[in-house]
């Protein structure tokens, strides 16, 4: 497992071009999937193990394709700091970093590019019910040394933390709220300065923070993954989960292109009902809201769908990181 392959998804924007076209429900359709019917089918790649996490407490391994759970007892804290805002937050297994072979309590967005480092943010004094956070800091954890070191403080909430090549980029609230500022925080020196890149005269923002105005969006939406290729653009579904939704799923680009990932409706036969995206090389991985299936998407050969048995069935399961050799 390459670097290169953990960070970028170069060959799945190569291969799906700026095309809009969705993948066509025909393709996919194959019925309604329970625990009981879903099969295994022949992968157009090698047998792999894929990280997921269950009911944000159990982190494990998925074999691919016959779809069989392991609970992997090193997932646990390991004395690793992470994020917290209040005084009953306590350490669970976000995901896996093949690199680092380490179960992490933070957001693929964190992690360093070189994966020997993440940042975290903890509110200070951490919330409870009668008290209220007055300030932030981020700090960084290094995996090697097990030692963490304070970079910033902000007087208000540190948020949407992205570590990117030029820096680590964070967005800023005050504590009784107000405007909304954009940094760029030095990872060695800690020194911020105005995050430029977020500004609409040049581009989309890192990690955009108003889908709604960046991708004309007109229904209810999410931020249901993130593709880290060094612009840290954002998957985002248009449309809610309600029965007979009409919803889509797409990569939002610079300039405010959509990569379609999926359309569809909610409840239809294709079933296609994803926790979250996980981008693995040329493919994106979901677990599915009904715990009995994972599924797989490429630009070639659109969604794939594989069975999912034991602890993870019917319960709410999030991919955690790509699908590793065997």
């Amino acid at each position: 497992m390459t670097r290169s392959l953990v960070r970028s998804v170069g060959l799945l924007l190569l291969s799906m071009g700026c095309s809009s076209r969705s993948t066509p429900a025909s393709q996919n359709d194959a019925g309604p999937v329970s625990q009981n019917d879903a099969t295994s089918v022949s992968p157009p790649f090698p047998p792999c193990r894929l990280p997921i996490v269950v009911e944000s407490r159990l982190g494990g391994f998925v074999s691919i394709p016959e779809g069989d759970f392991v609970v992997d007892h090193d997932a646990t804290s390991k004395g690793m700091p992470f994020s917290a805002m209040s005084r009953d937050q306590a350490w669970t297994p976000s995901l896996y970093d093949p690199v680092a072979k380490r179960w992490l309590s933070v957001n693929s967005t964190q992690i360093e590019p070189e994966h020997r480092r993440y940042a975290y943010v903890v509110f200070e004094p951490l919330m409870t019910k009668t008290i209220r956070y007055k300030s932030s800091r981020l700090a960084i954890y290094d995996l090697a040394s097990g030692s963490s070191r304070e970079l910033w403080q902000h007087a208000g909430s540190i948020q949407d933390v992205v570590w990117l090549s030029d820096g680590i980029h964070v967005t800023t609230v005050p504590a009784r709220g107000g405007r909304q500022d954009a940094w760029l925080i030095d990872p060695s020196s800690g020194v911020a300065s105005v995050d430029k890149a977020r500004s609409r005269v040049n581009s989309i923002p890192v990690t955009s923070q108003s889908p709604e105005y960046d991708y004309g969006l007109t229904k209810s939406w999410g931020t249901v993954g993130w593709l880290l290729d060094n612009r840290g653009r954002p998957l985002v579904r248009e449309g809610s989960r309600d029965d007979g939704a009409s919803y889509t799923i797409f990569i939002g680009d610079t300039d405010g292109q959509r990569l379609i990932v999926h359309s569809g409706i909610q409840g239809d036969a294709t079933g296609f009902d994803p926790t979250g995206l996980v981008p693995d090389g040329d493919a994106l991985w979901s677990a599915d809201y009904k715990g009995s299936v994972l599924w797989r998407w490429t630009p070639s050969s659109g969604l794939e769908k594989y069975p999912l048995h034991g602890e993870p069935s019917h319960k709410y399961t999030l991919v955690a990181g790509p699908c590793l050799p065997r």
